[in-house]
C-alpha cells in the first residue's frame, strides 16, 4: 500500500513540475529594477568672426588701403618700376569670436592695370616675422586675439619691360577669409578640424548674392550698382540679368554662364576681377522655368537659352532701341567645357524651346549680341576686353555679332579654343564649316565699328586639320586678318 502511495506522489510531482516548466515557458521573467538620472550641461556651439581694423587694434578698417611713400616723398606720385618697392598701409586681422581660426588674406582687386599687376610679385609679413608670398602666407588666432600688424608689399620685377611703362596701380582691396584652426580640444585630440577648408559663399542668382539689388527683366533703377564679391561670392545657376544704370560687377564666379543685356541708353556695364565657367544648356533651361517646348514658366523668354547656347560663358546684350552702351570687361577669366568630343555646332532652338533644324556655333568665351545676332540691338559704343584670359572653349572665344561700337581686346591671353570637330549639315543638305578664330567677327569696310588689338596672346598656331581650320583673328573686314600661317604667340 505504502509503495503505491509513493508512486502516486511520485508521478503527482513529476506532473506538477512539467506544468512549471510548460509555465514557465511561456511567461516572462520579472527582474528588482530602479532607475536613475542626472543632468547635462548645455550644447552650445562655438562663434567664428574675423575683422579686419586699423593699426590701433580697434578702429573697423573700412577705406582702401594707399601705398605708402619713402618718408619725406610723402606727396610724389607712386609710379612703379623695375625693382621698385612698396608697402601698404597696415593693418590688424582680429578675432571677436570665441573659437581659434586660420586665415588667409586675398587680393580681391587692384585699382589699375591688370598688366601691371601681373608684373608685381606681393609679399606679406606679420609684425617683425620674415616675409612670405602672398599666396603660400597662413596665419592662426586664438579666440579674441588680434595679430601684429600686417604689412603687404608689392614689388615690381625686375625684368618687367617696356610694355608695362605708362600705367599705374593706384590702390589694392583686400580680402581675408578664415576657417577654423586645430585649438580646441574634443573627447580624443584638437585634429578634429585640421582639414577645415575655406569659405566659399554659394548663391543660386545674384539678387540672392547682393540681398535688395534688382536685376530682373523690366527693372527700373536709375542709379549706379556696384557690387562686390571680394572673390569668394560664386553663382551656381544660369545668370539672365538686365541692367538699367551704371553697373559694376567685381569678384564674383558665375558657375554656369550668365547673359546680360543693357535695357537703358548711355550707361556703362563693367564686369572685373569675375570668373566665367561655360553654361550647362540643361541647367541653364530649367533656371529659366523651360518645362516643356512652349517655354511655360517663362514668359516667353527663353531666347537667352536659344540663341546664347551650350557652351557660352558670357553674353553681352543691348536692347534694341539703345544707344551708347558700353561694356568693360577687365581681369576676367573664362573657362569653356575643355571637351574636344563636343562639336563645334549644335542645335539652335526655336522661341518655344524646341529644336529647329538650323545650327549654331556654340561654346564661346565673350559673345557680344548672341540673343540678336546684332540685327535688333541697339546701338553700341564700345566693348574693352582688357587683361583676360580664356581657355577651353569649343567655338570661337570671342564672337563679335552686329556692326556697330570700338572693340578693343588688348593684354589678353587666348589660350585654347576651337579644336573641336563637327561640321554641320542643314536640311537642305548644305555643309557648314567648323572652322574657329579666336576673334569672329562681321563687318563691313566703312562700317559703324573699329577693331583694336593690342598686345593679345594667341596660345595656338594657326593650321588646318581635316579641314578645320584655326585662325587667330577672322573679322570681316579687319585689315589685321590672318591667313592661317601665324604661329602661337602675342601679337
Amino acid at each position: 500500500m505504502n509503495s503505491k502511495n509513493t508512486k502516486r506522489a511520485l508521478a503527482s510531482s513529476a506532473l506538477a513540475m512539467l506544468l512549471c516548466i510548460a509555465l514557465l515557458v511561456g511567461t516572462t521573467f520579472a527582474w528588482f529594477t530602479d532607475t536613475a538620472s542626472t543632468s547635462v550641461n548645455k550644447i552650445q556651439s562655438g562663434n567664428l568672426d574675423v575683422q579686419l581694423v586699423k593699426e590701433d587694434g580697434v578702429t573697423e578698417l573700412t577705406e582702401a588701403l594707399k601705398w605708402v611713400k619713402a618718408a619725406g616723398t610723402e606727396n610724389e606720385k607712386v609710379l612703379w618700376e623695375p625693382g621698385a618697392s612698396y608697402d601698404l598701409e597696415g593693418f590688424k586681422v582680429k578675432n571677436n569670436g570665441n573659437l581659434a581660426l586660420k586665415y588667409k588674406v586675398v587680393i580681391s582687386g587692384i585699382v589699375g592695370d591688370n598688366a601691371l599687376k601681373d608684373a608685381i610679385d606681393f609679399t606679406m609679413k606679420s609684425g617683425n616675422g620674415a616675409a612670405a608670398p602672398l599666396a603660400d602666407f597662413e596665419g592662426h588666432l586664438s579666440a579674441g586675439a588680434t595679430t601684429d600688424v600686417i604689412t603687404i608689399n608689392g614689388k615690381m620685377k625686375e625684368t618687367a619691360g617696356n610694355e608695362y611703362m605708362n600705367k599705374t596701380v593706384n590702390g589694392i582691396a583686400i580680402t581675408v577669409i578664415a576657417t577654423q584652426y586645430t585649438e580646441e580640444h574634443d573627447s580624443f585630440g584638437n585634429t578634429y578640424d585640421e582639414n577645415a577648408e575655406y569659405p566659399v559663399v554659394k548663391n543660386a542668382t545674384l539678387e540672392e548674392a547682393f540681398d535688395g539689388v534688382d536685376f530682373g527683366y523690366g527693372n527700373t533703377a536709375d542709379e549706379a550698382v556696384s557690387i562686390d564679391g571680394k572673390g569668394i561670392t560664386v553663382i551656381d545657376n544660369w545668370t539672365d540679368s538686365y541692367f538699367n544704370s551704371d553697373t559694376t560687377v567685381k569678384g564674383v564666379t558665375f558657375k554656369n554662364g550668365a547673359s546680360i543685356t543693357a535695357q537703358n541708353s548711355n550707361i556703362t556695364v563693367t564686369f572685373e576681377d569675375c570668373t566665367f565657367y561655360a553654361c550647362d544648356q540643361q541647367l541653364a533651361a530649367k533656371t529659366l522655368g523651360i518645362t516643356d517646348e512652349n517655354g511655360t514658366g517663362n514668359n516667353g523668354r527663353n531666347n537667352i537659352l536659344t540663341n546664347s547656347g551650350a557652351g557660352m560663358c558670357l553674353n553681352l546684350e543691348q536692347k534694341n532701341g539703345t544707344v551708347g552702351v558700353e561694356f568693360v570687361v577687365k581681369n576676367c577669366t573664362f573657362i569653356g567645357e575643355n571637351d574636344e568630343t563636343l562639336p563645334v555646332y549644335g542645335n539652335k532652338y526655336n522661341g518655344k524651346g524646341s529644336v529647329d533644324d538650323k545650327y549654331k556655333k556654340r561654346g564661346h568665351a565673350i559673345v557680344l549680341n548672341a540673343i540678336s545676332g546684332g540685327g535688333t540691338a541697339g546701338v553700341l559704343d564700345s566693348m574693352t576686353v582688357e587683361g583676360c584670359t580664356m581657355s577651353g572653349v569649343r567655338g570661337n572665344a570671342i564672337q563679335l555679332y552686329g556692326s556697330t561700337g570700338n572693340i578693343t581686346i588688348k593684354d589678353t591671353k587666348i589660350n585654347f579654343w576651337g579644336v573641336n570637330s563637327g561640321a554641320y549639315v542643314n536640311g537642305s543638305g548644305q555643309t557648314k564649316d567648323a572652322d574657329s578664330a579666336a576673334i569672329r567677327g562681321d563687318f563691313t569696310v566703312g562700317g559703324a565699328r573699329t577693331l583694336t588689338l593690342e598686345n593679345v596672346y594667341f596660345g595656338l598656331n594657326e593650321n588646318s586639320d581635316e579641314g578645320h581650320a584655326i585662325k587667330h583673328v577672322n573679322v570681316g573686314a579687319f585689315p589685321g586678318n590672318t591667313d592661317g600661317t601665324r604661329a602661337a604667340g602675342t601679337y
